[in-house]
This record gives C-alpha cells, structure tokens and sequence, in this order.
C-alpha cells in the first residue's frame, strides 16, 4: 500500500533522482503516519473529555490528506515538507495551550518539527523551525507570568492522563515511523543492489561488444591489406601492359620509317 502511495504522489520529475525521492518517501511517511494516528488519539481525547484537543489532532489528520496532493501538483518537496510542519506545530501549540502550556509534556513534540525538515527539506528549513520553536517555548513561558491564563477545559486530575497519552502517542508515531523507514532502507539497499547487478552486466555486455567489435576491426584491417596487395599487382600488371603498348607502337613507327626510306608503303596504321 504505501508503494502504491508512493507511485501516485511523486511526481515524474522527483524520481529520476535518487536523493530527492528519498526524500519525498520520507515526507509521505511523516504524513502516513500522522494520517493513521490521529483519529485513534482524536477519539482517545474526546473519550476523556478533552474536545478540543480531539478536534485539532483530527482536523491535523484531514490536512495530511492533502500533502501528497500538494506534493503531485507543485512538485515541491520543500513546500509539501513544511506544509507537514505547519501541521505539526499547529497541533502542538493548541495541544499545549489547552494542557497547561509548558507544564505539558507535548511542547517535547517541537523537537521532532526542525528534525523532520532537515531530513526532509534542507538545513535552512531546519534551522527556521529551531527559531520558531524557540519562540513558542519563549512565548508559553512569559504568557502567564504577564496576565495570560490557560484555559481550564479539564480538572488538574486529567493533565496526568494527556501527557500520558500524549507519550504513548509520541511512542506509537515514532516508533512506526522507525519501521517504516528501516523497510524502505531495506528495499533502497535491495534497489541499490539489484542497480549494482544491472550495471555490471551491462559492463560485462559491452566488454563482450567491445571484444568482438575488435575481432571485427582485425578481420577488416586483413580484408584492407588484401585488397590493397591485390590492387598493387593489378595497378603494376597495368604498368607493364601500358609500357608494352607503349614499345609495340615504337617498333611500328621504326618498322614505318624504314619501310618509308626503301620507298615502299607503311605497314601499320598511324597510332
């Protein structure tokens, strides 16, 4: 299945380099498994009263729909990363807003943002990430030292229980993401191999061409030297019947101008 999902989200001109559709199977795997896990966990918070936490990890779900779209269409990796991002931080930040801000354990989430942009994007995204994450953390922590108060959508008694299904969920989405990506480096092993075995036959086929294609050369180079011996003997054959001729009308003009100082006719015929 996520072949399939691969074969229909990347785009043509993504594929035909290795290290860029690395990439893009990364990003599809990031939104595979953040598509699989939020309707469990979505359902897990509303079970426990925490509704809107329960709606931002579903509707993080439903975006995640559209990042192989976007990736088709735009053929970006880039954008299609940070668009994952974006997804990210948005749940974390209403997450942590309706868990008590920096007293929840899912604020720990925004490391894995800047992470998956690097192994994903490139280092500049990366580091964008770090800033912004630095300033989510930097913002939580002066909120309600200025006035700012946390919305109290679950008794205290209930914190405990999020940021323990927030753990396991961290669990369960790495844990799955490590699988998946330890599969597809199998299978790019397995390519790279297969690509090794192709490449060496292939230089073992034209070693072959190239043998017999020297064969040939030797066989035509004799056939030229033949061909030029026997137009030598043809070329001096006709030297020597042209010098002949060239003696035999000699003797005929001798034989004419005796003939003519006896006071008889020519015996040949002007040549």
């Amino acid at each position: 299945m996520i072949k399939k999902i691969y074969e229909i989200s990347i785009p043509s001109e993504i594929l035909v380099n290795l290290e860029q559709t690395s990439r893009a199977q990364l990003v599809l795997l990031f939104t595979i498994a953040l598509a699989f896990w939020s309707p469990i966990f979505s359902l897990l918070y509303y079970l426990i009263g925490a509704k809107e936490i329960s709606f931002a990890v579903l509707l993080a779900g439903c975006a995640a729909v559209f990042i192989p779209i976007t990736l088709r269409g735009i053929k970006s990796i880039n954008v299609a990363a940070n668009i994952t991002g974006i997804i990210l931080f948005i749940v974390i930040t209403v997450v942590a807003y309706f868990t008590g801000g920096q007293a929840t354990f899912v604020l720990m989430w925004l490391i894995a943002i800047p992470s998956a942009i690097v192994a994903t994007a490139s280092r500049f995204y990366g580091i964008l990430w770090i800033a912004i994450g630095i300033g989510e953390l930097i913002f939580f922590y002066f909120y309600p030292k200025y006035g700012g108060i946390f919305p109290q959508t679950l008794p205290k008694e209930m914190f405990s229980l999020i940021n323990t299904c927030i753990g396991i969920g961290a669990l369960c989405v790495v844990s799955s993401l490590a699988l998946i990506s330890e599969n597809q480096r199998m299978v790019a092993i397995k390519m790279a191999f297969t690509a090794s075995e192709r490449e060496k036959r292939r230089a073992r086929e034209l070693e072959s061409a190239n043998k017999q294609l020297l064969v040939k050369e030797d066989e035509l180079k004799k056939s030229q030297e033949e061909l030029i011996e026997k137009l030598n003997v043809v070329e001096n054959f006709n030297k020597i019947m042209i010098s002949r001729e060239l003696v035999m009308i000699e003797l005929k003009e001798e034989v004419n101008s005796l003939l003519s100082q006896l006071g008889e006719k020519p015996k040949y015929k002007k040549v």
